[in-house]
């Protein structure tokens, strides 16, 4: 459901309710949106800008995306492993359900997808010639990441660590700093601005504080610490065609210097969420394409000739099908809403009969979330909990008092009016 939010926030945007630095979305509580920074949401809504607001707007915004992160993992990968290599990690990061679903459901992670990506790439150039635009970039795809998802970001500016056994120390802390004092300087000047420092502020108060005291957790959260277990759980394809690798090479691994940084930034964008009391899976989005890189990479593919001329072609042509797989899967049901058809259907069909009136929201669903995300998506109602309103929307046919039920064709929602 936080995906139709996300996308309703950026259709209004598009559409002119709210601003960069106040994101306007229209639910039950209607105001500005301080539950995250506010550059997602207007990045999707250009996309918005440029096609129209159909309903298949945002699964083409993170079919975009899924795109370019294929492509950026390549220069990511082929910097120091082999072609097949590329063609395995990109089989891999397929097989994992969550990353997979993330890109169909607009999670808002995605984008951080190949913004990390970038960032570990331009580590990678520093490590052939040190060039200060390269750290220029970094640090705005650092401010870039914070202004998607927080603190998330804090972890950018030791990423140069990852290459602790494969640098010299004076490689590492030289970037650390440079990074830290250009990214410290874009801050600084990005928080002389009001909007922007109001924003933020009330983001990291009604968030990050609340996410750390635990007063943010939800039912839906899973336990501390067991977002270790998810990845292992999301990796349960990857682990075991890498184990069928090494046993077909007779366990040979390639040099282990090569694939450790891939490990290195996954567990630096997975660990840290263990220390907060809300975790969901959704947040490892960012660390899976590096957890896969390095399972791919761990196998050593010269140890595999002269079966390596049957088996990459193979793994090619099952890393093109996946792909093609993805895109057809995201394409899936054009046309069609993909999802709580029933639901969005009654609200449309409600609709035709409210006209432009606001309806109350009766108790039993002042809860359920999905109901005003499609709502507000889909521009179908507008509810409140007052009870002035000449109607009443509940999940439950059963007599409301002071309303009496409108004979409508409904499945999940019915429609009351008010008793003159």
């Amino acid at each position: 459901m936080d995906g139709t939010i996300y996308s309703t926030i950026s259709m209004n945007l598009a559409n002119g309710k709210g601003t960069f630095w106040s994101p306007y979305y229209n639910g039950l509580s209607q105001g500005v949106f301080y539950e995250h920074p506010p550059l997602f949401f207007w990045l999707q809504s250009i996309w918005f800008r440029l096609i129209g607001n159909h309903f298949y707007t945002e699964r083409l915004f993170d079919l975009l995306v899924f795109i370019i992160s294929l492509i950026l993992l390549r220069p990511v990968v082929m910097t120091t492993q082999r072609r097949v290599t590329y063609w395995l990690a990109t089989l891999y990061l397929l097989l994992v359900p969550k990353f997979v679903w993330a890109f169909n459901n607009n999670m808002m992670e995605v984008i951080l997808v190949p913004f990390l990506l970038l960032c570990f790439y331009l580590l990678q150039r520093q490590r052939q010639k040190f060039n200060l635009a390269n750290l220029l970039a970094y640090s705005v795809v650092s401010v870039a990441f914070f202004l998607v998802k927080g603190p998330v970001a804090f972890g950018l500016i030791f990423l140069p660590f990852v290459f602790i056994f494969n640098e010299k120390w004076k490689f590492i802390l030289l970037n650390t700093g440079v990074i830290l004092a250009m990214t410290a300087i874009l801050g600084f000047i990005l928080m002389q601005y009001e909007p922007a420092r109001n924003n933020i502020s009330t983001y990291w108060n009604q968030q990050i504080v609340a996410s750390i005291t635990g007063k943010r957790a939800s039912e839906h959260s899973i336990h501390q610490f067991v977002i270790i277990n998810g990845v292992l759980e999301q990796l349960v394809f990857p682990l075991i065609i890498t184990f069928l690798l090494l046993l077909i090479s007779k366990w040979k691994f390639n040099s282990i210097k090569t694939s450790l940084p891939y490990l290195f930034t996954a567990l630096a964008f997975s660990i840290p969420f263990a220390a907060f009391q809300k975790q969901h899976i959704y947040y490892l989005i960012p660390s899976l394409p590096f957890y896969v890189m390095f399972l791919a990479s761990v196998v050593d593919m010269n140890a595999l000739l002269p079966k390596i001329n049957l088996i990459s072609p193979i793994i090619k042509a099952l890393g093109i099908g996946a792909i093609a797989a993805s895109i057809i899967l995201s394409g899936y049901n054009y046309g069609e809403f993909n999802r709580d058809k029933e639901l969005i259907t009654d609200l449309m069909n409600i609709k035709l009969q409210v006209q432009n009136n606001t309806v109350t929201a009766a108790t039993d669903i002042r809860n359920n979330w999905g109901i005003f995300a499609y709502s507000a998506r889909f521009d179908a109602l507008r509810f409140n909990r007052s009870d002035d309103n000449a109607f009443l929307i509940s999940s439950s046919p059963n007599a409301q008092e002071g309303y009496e039920l409108v004979a409508m064709e409904t499945t999940r929602l019915f429609l009351f009016k008010k008793l003159d």
